[in-house]
């Protein structure tokens, strides 16, 4: 399977994205991790980041694609779960562009949350420095994932003074692909407001159906 995961800034997609990756045995990429993996490999494409990342700019989509793209051609040969990308029609036009031996991506599943739970959430969340498995701050100081003691702390993008312009720019750029996967007949939307246990089951059984 193929599988795309769109959800705005604490929708869930990082804990849920760990758990459908293990349940279907697919990769999963997140952009972020992918993001620091090339830090600590120094790579040229992440040297071609840091100048933005450091004025606090966002990085060209010319740059982000190229590492995607390298991801999957390097891990894609048991399906893909992508969590972070595409985050515009630009990116997901050239997805579609660079699958066009397949018949693209199976669904792009959207994990619908209101605004005032996810203001409540990120504003309580903490996250792993060393695997970034998200957290709240009532949690222990460790993470508990099995081989990883990494402290939990909380991101600055975390903190209630960037948390509505997180979410404005997710309104701006990237809830336009839901339009896109839709109007493609490839959305799958779900109920991302109850509790990690049931938004589980429902994005196992949705994948499920869909896959028949």
């Amino acid at each position: 399977m193929k599988l795309i995961l769109l959800g705005a800034p604490g929708a869930g997609k990082g804990t849920q994205a760990l758990s459908l990756s293990e349940k279907f045995d697919i990769p999963w990429m997140s952009s972020g991790d992918l993001f620091r993996s090339h830090r600590k490999e120094n790579t040229d494409l992440w040297k071609q980041s840091f100048g933005y990342i450091e004025k606090g700019l966002l990085v060209p989509d010319s740059i982000t694609i190229n590492m995607v793209l390298s991801w999957i051609d390097e891990n894609s040969n048991k399906g893909f779960l992508l969590d972070g990308f595409p985050r515009n029609i630009y990116q997901a036009e050239s997805l579609e562009t660079h699958l066009d031996n397949s018949s693209g991506i199976d669904k792009a599943i959207y994990i619908s949350v209101p605004d005032e739970i996810l203001i409540d959430r990120l504003s309580s969340r903490v996250v792993c420095k060393v695997c970034g498995i998200p957290y709240t701050k009532s949690d222990k100081n460790k993470c508990t994932v099995k081989a990883c003691t990494g402290e939990l702390y909380q991101r600055e993008d975390d903190k209630p003074e960037s948390i509505k312009k997180r979410l404005q720019v997710f309104m701006d750029e990237t809830k336009p692909l839901i339009e896109y996967y839709n109007f493609r007949d490839k959305l799958i939307q779900i109920d991302g407001s109850g509790t990690v246990e049931s938004v589980r089951e429902s994005l196992e059984s949705s994948i499920l159906i869909s896959n028949k």
